[in-house]
């Protein structure tokens, strides 16, 4: 997939020309805000997701299997994402 989006962009002078950020999808995601959200957007993870960003084989089946309320401690610092999707030619045409 990156191999052929790449050949369809061709060159690109900016992170932004070929990514853009996404939003996320989750409550207890939490955006970081910084420079270069225009390519991609920065959260910080808590604790108890972390390990659906590892990619072992049963968070990247179910990334978010259900947490019992108890265990969901909302630590922040440890962990944090980038999330942003890659851009066509189709997607530039709609921007």
């Amino acid at each position: 997939m990156i191999t052929s989006v790449g050949r369809d962009l061709g060159t690109v002078q900016h992170l932004r020309d070929a990514l853009e950020p996404v939003q996320p999808d989750h409550d207890d995601l939490q955006r970081v805000p910084l420079a270069g959200e225009d390519a991609y957007t920065v959260v910080a993870v808590p604790d108890y997701l972390a390990d659906a960003f590892c990619g072992d084989k049963e968070s990247v089946t179910h990334p978010y299997k259900p947490v019992p309320e108890t265990a969901k401690q909302k630590t922040y610092g440890n962990y944090y994402a980038t999330l942003f999707a890659l851009r066509t030619p189709e997607t530039i045409l709609q921007h």
